[in-house]
């Protein structure tokens, strides 16, 4: 690295770059670096509102992602700075290197001046899809070659729940489902079960998928499903699928939904909408799902159901005081826009009804209050899981189109 040419990021330039891999590649020949204080600046500015904020937080992510590219240099006033300062960030730097401590943190300036006191030093991003999926997969080959039983090897799988599934693959093809029975009752072969209705038609997994099988198995048999998934993957389609089946049956009446209208992230809003309860929320984006998946797709339909009681759309807001008796489905959707206090709440409106939930809690959330540990859909899986009514199942495959399969690796 010696023989490089050194290269020093100004804040300017990583404020105006949108880029980051092609500003590197343009500089692959060079030791390419950035001073402590620029990152400072940075920091400064990342909490400001507007486009100045917005190019800040950018220029941190390309220095963070490129950390092994780009070198953070201390100059002489930085090195003053830290030795004086008497910061919360300083406090713990220096107590980790007096009692030979790690220092875990996020924030790169506090990364950054703790590397440089040689002091050890990581970062912790928890997993964005840190949730039950409600599926095992379990590789074979040798086993099947010397005949054994594949009832003699379930059993001995580790954290496999009620109502879960395991998905067998023999010499890497999928064959075979099996689904754990609640009260130690074994395990059921799922071969290719199948929603029956008139509006949809007879719904069955597409290309045979077997996260669609074991999402299908779980509609029809539980009474509290969890369905999760990235967009196009099928969930709210199954979701109304068994739910609608029960309606043509007679088992239900009809189909109470629940929805959060919160505006999508990073969108801006258009004001408000005229009209009643039900044409403002038809206006958002549930009026849109609804529309695709029944009748003629026209929100006029809907409008139809609505009148005629067969479906009930509420706000999350005014659920408080509200009961869902058994003789309807409670559907939550969108569920990902929900924290622990509003699912909790929602859930506490069911009687024994039929509970569907489905959503996204992984890549389609419009607002910080649902990330993490506070997310409503992560929490009730974590609860509910393992109940002899409840299952979940994670959506894999995206059907909607290539270009949706495609702009989900954005």
């Amino acid at each position: 690295m010696d023989d490089k040419q050194k290269v020093i990021l100004d804040t300017n330039i990583l404020m105006g770059c949108r880029d980051g891999k092609a500003l590197l590649d343009e500089f692959c020949d060079h030791e390419v670096m950035v001073t402590l204080g620029t990152v400072r600046e940075l920091d400064r500015l990342k909490g400001l509102d507007g486009r100045r904020g917005f190019e800040a937080r950018n220029a941190l992510r390309i220095i963070r992602q490129n950390s092994d590219i780009i070198n953070v240099v201390l100059t002489e006033k930085d090195k003053e700075e830290i030795k004086e300062s008497t910061t919360v960030d300083s406090q713990i730097i220096n107590y980790a290197k007096v009692n030979n401590s790690k220092v875990l943190t996020n924030d790169l300036s506090m990364a950054t001046i703790s590397k440089s006191l040689q002091v050890p030093t990581d970062q912790y991003e928890p997993p964005a899809d840190a949730y039950r999926k409600g599926h095992h997969t379990v590789e074979l080959g040798a086993e099947l070659r010397e005949g054994i039983s594949i009832f003699s090897l379930l059993p001995l799988l580790e954290d496999v729940r009620a109502n879960e599934y395991i998905i067998v693959e023999e010499f890497g093809r999928q064959s075979l489902i099996y689904k754990k029975l609640p009260n130690n009752g074994g395990y059921e072969e799922i071969k290719n079960p199948i929603i029956k209705t008139k509006q949809f038609n007879d719904v069955c997994a597409k290309n045979r998928d077997p996260y669609q099988k074991c999402a299908i198995d779980a509609l029809k048999t539980n009474q509290i499903n969890i369905i999760t998934g990235p967009a196009g993957s099928g969930k709210t389609f199954l979701a109304l699928a068994a739910q609608w089946a029960l309606v043509e049956s007679g088992e239900i009446s009809g189909i109470t939904i629940f929805v959060n209208p919160i505006k999508t992230k990073n969108s801006k809003e258009v004001g408000f909408y005229k009209g009643d309860k039900n044409q403002k929320l038809l206006q958002e984006g549930i009026g849109s799902i609804l529309a695709s998946k029944l009748g003629d797709g026209s929100i006029e339909t809907i409008m139809d159901y609505i009148l005629d009681g067969t479906i009930l759309i509420l706000p999350v807001s005014d659920i408080r005081g509200y009961e869902v008796n058994g003789n309807r489905s409670l559907f939550i959707t969108e569920a990902q826009n929900l924290d622990v206090e509003l699912m909790k709440l929602a859930l506490q409106r069911a009687e024994e009804s039929k509970v569907v939930i489905e959503g996204d809690p992984s890549t389609q959330l419009d607002g910080w209050m649902y990330e993490g540990s506070n997310n409503g859909m992560k929490r009730a899986i974590e609860v509910f899981s393992g109940e002899e009514l409840f299952g979940t199942v994670a959506l894999e495959n995206i059907y909607r189109s290539e270009i949706a399969k495609i702009a989900d690796k954005m």
